[in-house]
């Protein structure tokens, strides 16, 4: 459950720490305590419940690798992950040491360098958010997942790698990685994401292919974005297809508008991933200049959402996400179906 985030616990992620920024113990991050800058990490659901994305369970497994074999993360890592599979650049030291060489300077929204004087922030939750490393050996890791898997390595046990790509209900994560698509097309993948960098993972176990994408900018994920599609194109796998809009004959129905709000009762393992991935207790949907737009609580403005159909809508990005209308018998708009097609999941929100 811990590796799946279906343990139940909350905190999601964690801020970063500036360069003259004290750093707390891991028991001081799990209890949110000074000078850890979150809360602390309890239980928010039944566990098992529902996928709840959760840094804090990332750092309640770290706390028990620690625990139980006596060593650092950063040790461990060293002698199970990075020495067998060749990962030279890769570490979980916190804070970085000054005397590393040709490490990615940490910049703003604006492209402005930040984090001075160092030019890099520290991360004292290593287990979530401290692995400093490059895209080669990020290579090496998707490899050596992928080989085991297919039984072409002694990295991992085969069975416990095809148990890390498997399915932990009733979320869309294995034992640590996300999962997607099917046949030749199903991969897994991850994104991290801290305050100046963003990067992105993905696998594909029957073919072998992968990628690994590094940024070092606080807007990193619209490019993170671009490329991925761009490399999900070239394998012509299936995987992340366009979103091809279409021109809608009539203007959208002006009863589309008005306000949704989530409805609680839909069995969790219907919503599944969607639960976690599209949080959102309410949204507005208007009309503006004959185009049909959503604004979700945590938006400064509204986004406008690709016709697919008459009553068929999307919002694109690195996750799409579908909004269908819903009429009764007696032609009404009840609510929207909000879908996540590559996770087989969705959330029903009546309207006002």
């Amino acid at each position: 459950m811990l590796m799946s985030h279906t343990a139940g616990f909350g905190t999601p992620g964690f801020e970063d720490y500036q360069p003259d920024d004290p750093l707390p113990t891991l028991l001081q991050v799990l209890d949110g305590q000074s000078p850890a800058k979150g809360s602390a990490v309890r239980f928010r659901n039944a566990p098992g419940w529902m996928q709840d994305y959760s840094g804090g369970g990332v750092m309640v497994e770290q706390m028990v690798l620690e625990d139980v074999t006596g060593q650092s993360l950063e040790d461990l890592a060293q002698a199970k992950v990075f020495s067998p599979l060749g990962m030279r650049r890769s570490t979980f030291e916190s804070p970085l040491s000054a005397t590393r060489s040709n490490v990615a300077r940490a910049h703003n929204s604006q492209g402005e360098p930040s984090a001075a004087p160092r030019g890099w922030e520290s991360f004292a939750e290593v287990g979530a958010s401290g692995l400093w490393t490059s895209a080669n050996d990020l290579g090496r890791l998707i490899s050596g997942l992928i080989n085991s898997y297919q039984g072409r390595s002694d990295f991992l046990p085969q069975p416990l790698a095809t148990a890390m790509m498997t399915e932990v209900s009733p979320g869309s994560f294995g034992l640590g990685p996300k999962l997607a698509g099917t046949g030749p097309g199903r991969h897994f993948f991850h994104l991290g994401a801290n305050e100046s960098y963003h990067a992105f993972i993905e696998g594909y176990p029957e073919t072998g292919d992968g990628f690994a994408i590094l940024t070092n900018g606080a807007n990193g994920n619209a490019l993170v974005l671009e490329i991925r599609n761009a490399l999900a194109d070239a394998l012509g796998l299936g995987a992340h297809p366009p979103v091809h809009a279409v021109e809608l004959r009539l203007p959208p129905s002006q009863d589309f508008v008005g306000r949704y709000n989530l409805d609680a009762n839909v069995p969790m393992d219907v919503q599944r991933a969607a639960a976690d991935s599209f949080e959102h207790p309410a949204f507005d949907i208007n009309i503006v200049d004959g185009a049909l737009q959503v604004k979700l609580p945590n938006q400064d403005r509204p986004t406008t959402l690709l016709p697919l159909g008459p009553a068929h809508f999307a919002l694109a990005g690195l996750y799409t996400f579908g909004f269908e209308f819903r009429r009764d018998a007696d032609g009404r708009v009840r609510g929207v179906t909000v879908s996540m097609p590559e996770a087989n999941s969705i959330r029903y929100y009546g309207r006002e």
